[in-house]
């Protein structure tokens, strides 16, 4: 998942500006330019057809991420001269400074221009012009790298020449693609990819949500585990968008976004969080110093610690009756509660228990949250077993499960004895009675045989 978004860093100022030879006339108070305050390094000439000495201005500070690659270099030079007409002040000199203190070869000075007599930017190279160099991020944070500016003085009247060059501040700014994707492995398992489309990550990490002191909210889950990054190269305050590549999909009406922030769990707005229509793409907006960052006091820079959470469906499963004998049957029915729940629930049998049953059907299709399947009693075992529902998800809700222990008994074994000429079951009085009535209104079977045969029966 490459990134090859533009990125800039910048317009920074100088952390040290010197005057330096080869000129006929040096720059007094150059650490003037080191920012825009209409305080300025001034070079004057009192002759026509001589030159400046380099006014040199280095260590501008940037911090471009490792495996950024630089597209660009502007400097902008904030400049005037004296107001007599008849002087003039050309550019001599716009060269880059290396990270090694050499010079660059490209001049990019515009030598015949006069320079206004107002405060005035001009802008020397751009996004796309390495000024005929090869650069890498740590060549243009380098304390060496920057830029000098050498001015040529002329007169076109009368008089005594004389002209004088003002610099107000002379500015850098860094254009660069951001690096590559950084892919690290979820403490759940699974390859996750995150990519920065404006400065780059000094540091990514997974770690398991056990890692946290604080547990989160109830009802989250944490499918991918957490993840700590750093995103440096920023601009104070720049918004950065972050994309996280996930290894399975998530389900969009349960997913939302957590970040452990100061000690606490808060979830991000839904207007700065989003899932795509694969469900395994997650886009952030974050902002450089807004919370929760947690490096908030660091300008230019993100800490995010956080993951994507789910919030649960819940399956449970009632059977009814609650007991069944063997070769009998119970209505097990799995009910699951989310976001308008669709899809199946597959039904298992286990422990704790040890009894057996046989389903109507493994699974059964929700229809308004719930379904069910007949599970009829095969052995005893140890009395009892274990009635899953386990519902596989759906776009918007997570999986979940649920167990219901059923009992299992043996049907009563059942005799018949002779009374009166017929077979009755002999499963105790008081299922015998109700035969002993019919029988008797019926004329089969008088009272007085019941009794006499009973009487000799307990003898």
């Amino acid at each position: 998942m490459p990134n090859a978004n533009a990125a800039s860093l910048g317009p920074n100022g100088p952390g040290t500006v010197v005057s330096v030879s080869p000129g006929d006339y040096s720059w007094s108070t150059p650490d003037n330019a080191k920012a825009s305050d209409s305080s300025y390094a001034t070079a004057a000439s009192a002759s026509a057809s001589l030159s400046s000495y380099r006014l040199k201005a280095t260590n501008y500070g940037f911090s471009v991420p490792s495996g950024a690659t630089v597209r660009g270099i502007q400097v902008d030079v904030e400049r005037l001269k004296d107001s007599s007409p008849y002087s003039r002040v050309y550019d001599m000199e716009i060269l880059i400074v290396k990270s090694d203190g050499s010079l660059g070869t490209s001049n990019k000075a515009d030598t015949g221009t006069n320079w206004p007599t107002s405060d005035a930017t001009k802008s020397y190279g751009g996004a796309t012009d390495l000024w005929g160099e090869v650069w890498s991020p740590a060549d243009v944070g380098s304390s060496n790298f920057g830029v000098v500016v050498r001015v040529s003085f002329a007169w076109s009247g009368g008089g005594v020449p004389s002209a004088t060059a003002y610099i107000d501040y002379i500015s850098i700014t860094v254009y660069y693609s951001p690096p590559s994707a950084e892919c690290v492995t979820a403490s759940t398992g699974g390859s996750v990819c995150f990519a920065a489309d404006a400065g780059g990550f000094t540091s990514l990490t997974a770690s398991a949500l056990s890692s946290i002191s604080t547990a989160p909210p109830a009802g989250l889950t944490f499918p991918d585990g957490l993840f700590s990054f750093t995103i440096a190269g920023l601009a104070a305050g720049a918004t950065v968008t972050v994309t996280i590549a996930l290894p399975t999909a998530l389900p969009a009406e349960a997913f939302s976004y957590w970040k452990f922030h100061s000690g606490s769990w808060q979830q991000m707005s839904a207007s700065k969080v989003s899932l795509d229509s694969t469900r395994t793409i997650i886009t952030l907006q974050l902002t450089d110093g807004a919370t929760p960052d947690d490096s908030d006091s660091v300008a230019g820079q993100i800490t995010d610690p956080g993951g994507p959470a789910i919030t649960p469906s819940t399956t449970t499963v009632n059977c009814t009756p609650s007991s069944v004998a063997v070769g009998s049957g119970s209505t097990c029915t799995a009910t699951v509660t989310g976001s308008s729940p669709t899809g199946s629930v597959s039904f298992t049998q286990g422990t704790p228990g040890t009894g057996t049953v046989t389903f109507s059907s493994s699974s059964c299709t929700l229809s308004s949250g719930s379904c069910s399947v007949t599970a009829t009693g095969s052995t005893v075992g140890s009395g009892s077993v274990t009635v899953t529902g386990s519902y596989g998800g759906d776009a918007n809700n997570s999986p979940s499960s649920g167990a219901f222990l059923l009992a299992i008994h043996t049907t009563p074994a059942v005799s018949h004895v002779p009374v009166g000429g017929v077979m009755l079951p002999s499963v105790g009085f008081t299922v015998l009675l109700p035969w002993v009535i019919a029988l008797s209104l019926l004329g089969v079977l008088s009272v007085e045989a019941f009794t006499i045969k009973r009487r000799a029966k307990r003898r």
